[in-house]
């Protein structure tokens, strides 16, 4: 490895670190001067996160409504014995929380989930470069595409260009 490319390493890193710093840091200071319940922790695993799964949520009485909305994308990649899938997924979920009475807290929410383009690839295979991270045939495969194949489950579905 020459000089050249320790030095790019390095201050990718340093600037990942420091953005990563400075994102956790303006959160504690704002922590302070909003008061709400923890945010949405949804399932990170690609199959769980796209069903009913447990939710990270405040225990405590609130006599307010909540109304929320969010938008989660990311670049899938999974490879093992069993399955190989790289694909984009994006969420959108919107819905409302109240508590009718001091020990029953009710939630509606509509989730819409599908599979888009996002673009990330380029951003993923470069943080984990950044990062000293290895790529596991990320680097392999053609950007952009959308394949879940499993012999052991007799599938195979693969699309070259996912449409932007």
């Amino acid at each position: 490895m020459k000089y050249k490319d320790i030095s790019e390493v390095m201050m990718k890193k340093t600037i990942i670190g420091l953005a990563i710093w400075t994102l956790l840091a303006s959160n504690y200071a704002l922590a302070g001067q909003v008061a709400s319940s923890p945010l949405k922790v949804d399932a990170q695993a690609p199959v769980q996160s796209l069903g009913l799964a447990t939710q990270l949520r405040s225990g405590f009485y609130s006599d307010q409504t909540e109304f929320f909305a969010t938008y989660n994308l990311g670049s899938v990649w999974i490879t093992n014995d069993d399955i190989r899938m790289d694909y984009y997924q994006n969420r959108v979920t919107t819905g409302v929380a109240w508590s009718p009475m001091e020990k029953l807290q009710m939630e509606l929410r509509y989730q819409f989930a599908w599979a888009h383009n996002n673009h990330l690839d380029g951003l993923v295979k470069s943080f984990h470069n950044a990062a000293g991270l290895k790529l596991d045939g990320r680097d392999q495969v053609e950007d952009d595409s959308f394949n879940v194949d499993s012999d052991t489950y007799g599938f195979m579905t693969t699309i070259l260009k996912v449409i932007p």
